[in-house]
């Protein structure tokens, strides 16, 4: 609902509720990067390989990604090394369509060190982080900046060059695909769900809320960041470039999207008007805006009402909204591009996997734990396939499936 704003404030630039801290924007954050590049034919048979090493040393899991056959997830042990803690990256290989590169990279370079995935690659393909970053295309870049102090439920938002407009409801599901199972909106979508620019505004304290209760219900887990006392808006957006080679130093010039975002402050009625009548309009155009977003709501606002609330807008703008976007995202890249000097913990985790992925693939894994002296060795029983339980792919088939 709309909330109480003090006048003298917004003329200070304060535009917060009375009794708050004023809006607080924090640095961007790349929250997610998508890298696909071609693999010569003389190394992909070597990636193969590698790759299922790493998965036998359980450093490794498939896990499913788009257009690709095969895809895994490469991430630390449950139990963190030498205080690297938990850190991961998604790889696929070998794509349906020929028109689609050979190998795609996908991680997040907020939560995990740049360092950790180029030495992953460079052990998986001869000096393939730096040829990803050099010669890989951008399929996907996500920029997120966190708000502290403010609610979504506070604000009227729009953005010029993007019509379309969506309430994201709370559900079972996360915050990025929601269900309707509850009432409550808890976030903002702008721009069509595969389209090549779009904003997700939600609430990130319910979100990290929502992880830590789920986190901590299960066995053998450890506590995640715990849920901040203030609130928190995270403005993210999404982008997918149409152009087929864009490099990611290309995408350090990529025009600042939050610079034409228009936030204002959502008002009560009986701050703005003294009439009953305009009171009632202005009440319904804002529960409007809420649910299908300030520009839905303009278009179908009477001609006569556009003239009486435009300038209602304009002054009540958040004129504290001016994050330095481009200088922090380039700042970001270049991180990404020369990765600093790996994190406490990292020469033994590597050491351990150079060994694991030097040893040949019919070679027994070793797990590090010594046998007591005298000790049999167990023989694991071997269980039955389950009748309608597909075939599991052997090293053979996957080799025979690149040759073909």
């Amino acid at each position: 609902m709309p909330v109480k704003f003090k006048y003298n404030e917004w003329e200070l630039g304060y535009d917060t509720v009375i009794g708050s801290p004023p809006p607080e924007i924090q640095p961007l954050k790349l929250d997610k990067l998508s890298l696909t590049m071609d693999v010569p034919e003389h190394d992909r048979i070597a990636l193969h390989k590698n790759l299922e090493a790493m998965v036998k040393g359980q450093y490794a899991k498939s896990k499913y990604m788009k257009r690709y056959n095969y895809s895994y997830q490469v991430s630390t042990h449950e139990t963190a090394v030498g205080g690297i803690g938990k850190m991961n990256f998604h790889l696929g290989i070998k794509p349906y369509s020929e028109d689609v590169n050979y190998l795609r990279l996908e991680f997040n370079p907020s939560k995990t060190n740049p360092a950790f995935v180029q030495n992953h690659l460079n052990l998986l393909i001869p000096d393939g982080y730096h040829r990803l970053m050099t010669e890989g295309r951008v399929t996907r870049i996500d920029e997120a900046v966190d708000v502290f102090f403010v609610k979504l439920e506070q604000l009227l938002l729009k953005y010029p060059a993007i019509q379309i407009a969506e309430p994201i409801i709370e559900g079972d599901k996360p915050v990025m695909e929601p269900t309707l199972k509850s009432g409550r909106i808890i976030g903002l979508r702008l721009g069509a769900k595969a389209g090549e620019k779009r904003f997700l505004i939600y609430d990130k304290t319910k979100q990290l809320g929502d992880v830590e209760t789920k986190t901590l219900t299960k066995k053998g887990t450890s506590a995640p960041e715990p849920k901040p006392c203030h609130e928190i808006m995270r403005i993210e957006y999404q982008y997918r470039p149409k152009k087929k080679n864009l490099t990611l130093t290309e995408a350090k010039a990529i025009p600042d999207p939050f610079k034409k975002l228009d936030i204002y402050a959502a008002l009560d009625d009986k701050d703005v008007f003294d009439s009953k009548t305009y009171r009632g309009i202005w009440r319904m155009f804002q529960l409007n805006c809420f649910s299908f977003g300030l520009q839905s709501a303009w278009a179908n606002l009477p001609k006569d009402y556009e003239k009486l609330f435009k300038p209602v807008l304009e002054k009540h703008r958040a004129i504290w909204w001016k994050p330095d976007t481009l200088t922090e995202r380039a700042k970001a890249i270049n991180r990404i591009m020369k990765p600093q000097l790996s994190p406490k913990g990292f020469p033994e985790y590597f050491q351990s996997m150079e060994k694991l992925i030097d040893q040949p693939l019919d070679a027994e894994v070793k797990t590090g734990q010594k046998k007591a002296k005298g000790a049999k060795e167990s023989v694991p029983k071997k269980k039955k396939p389950h009748p309608k339980a597909p075939k599991k792919k052997t090293m053979e088939d996957i080799l025979a499936d690149i040759e073909d």
